[in-house]
């Protein structure tokens, strides 16, 4: 059976397999991915190209297709069983059209797959490459970030990958890209780890936008 929730206005619908009490409260509180929703609603366009990288249930782009036409949304989800409730919860709020692709974003550029172990809940999943292995491991193809960029050739991206964008960050960034809404993992790659990442993003010309950051969740503004 399949959990529904109103968050900010929309429907949002969760598989109960990996839903878990903690988000469940969340969601019914209306307190789920807040600062990600108050980034998006601050600084995305109309006019922009949102590419979601780490989808989770689809809340996060179902908000940015209130400001930006679906057509010009793509997201990127890692966890097969999410795929089908990002399309069920993008067409019942009204936003048939966005590409919904499955995959995890990395430097690779390879069709190789990474490993991916899942918690008790959708927010929980990581690849495991390096780490040690965890229970409900499943393989999941390897979208390369960049040619991912190239062929979406978005504005703004939001991304929420669990300790994943570590590195992603030291290529070149297509000209398109003018703003980054992130959810930083500290906790899985360090302080060092995040000091390394924030400057990645600085050597790209980007700069810090403290109105939409909040905790983990960072933002960052193409410079002119």
């Amino acid at each position: 059976m399949d959990n529904s929730f109103n968050i900010k206005g929309l429907k949002i619908t969760v598989p109960n397999k990996v839903l878990t009490e903690n988000v469940a409260i969340r969601m019914a509180r209306n307190n789920y991915e807040t600062s990600e929703y108050r980034a998006l609603k601050k600084h995305l366009r109309p006019s922009d190209i949102y590419l979601d990288i780490g989808g989770g249930v689809g809340f996060t782009s179902c908000a940015a297709a209130e400001i930006v036409t679906p057509k010009n949304i793509t997201v990127l989800e890692a966890n097969p069983i999410l795929i089908p409730a990002i399309k069920q919860n993008l067409r019942q709020n009204g936003f048939a059209g966005a590409t919904v692709i499955h995959g995890a974003a990395s430097e690779e550029t390879s069709e190789e797959k990474v490993i991916l172990s899942h918690g008790d809940g959708f927010w929980a999943g990581h690849t495991i490459i390096g780490r040690r292995k965890l229970k409900n491991q499943i393989l999941v193809p390897v979208v390369s970030f960049l040619s991912l960029l190239r062929n979406t050739e978005p504005t703004f991206i939001g991304m929420d990958i669990e300790g994943m964008e570590l590195g992603l960050f030291k290529e070149t960034l297509p000209n398109s890209v003018r703003f980054i809404s992130m959810e930083t993992h500290s906790g899985i790659y360090g302080h060092d780890g995040l000091k390394g990442l924030m400057q990645d993003i600085f050597n790209q010309g980007f700069g810090y936008v403290p109105d939409g950051s909040a905790g983990q969740q960072l933002c960052f503004e193409k410079l002119l």
